[in-house]
């Protein structure tokens, strides 16, 4: 996988595969502007992680300041899209959230009602 580097407005997300885990990190703000290409960046890493087989996608938004509802959505069904593969070829989904940031823990929940045990959260 070629790493990613994507600035878009007030977000910017960096993504590379290493030993089997894809790393995701999001900084800035999330927001109607930056939907649609976040929503690229998760379609694509979704692919590479199926052609990789790939056991894990680390989402680190720990300096994530704002996500609103449509990119949370993309989230939600990149999580559906796991669900949907064959259990031999799906991978966990776990998101790093910083504690101080108030809004991740209680949105986050939401992940992990939609997910299962695909889904964890960790306040780091």
């Amino acid at each position: 996988m070629n790493p990613i580097d994507l600035r878009f407005n007030e977000l910017h997300a960096t993504a590379r595969l290493d030993e089997g885990a894809l790393h995701l990190a999001l900084t800035g703000t999330a927001d109607a502007t930056s939907e649609s290409a976040l929503g690229g960046v998760i379609t694509r890493l979704h692919l590479e992680a199926q052609q990789a087989a790939a056991r894990e996608a680390i989402v680190d938004l720990r300096a994530l300041e704002f996500m609103n509802s449509s990119c949370f959505k993309a989230f939600i069904t990149w999580i559906v899209a796991v669900d949907k593969l064959p259990p031999t070829q799906r991978y966990r989904i776990r998101f790093l959230c910083n504690p101080a940031i108030h809004w991740q823990k209680r949105s986050l929940r939401a992940m992990v009602h939609f997910g299962g045990d695909i889904v964890t959260v960790e306040n780091v």
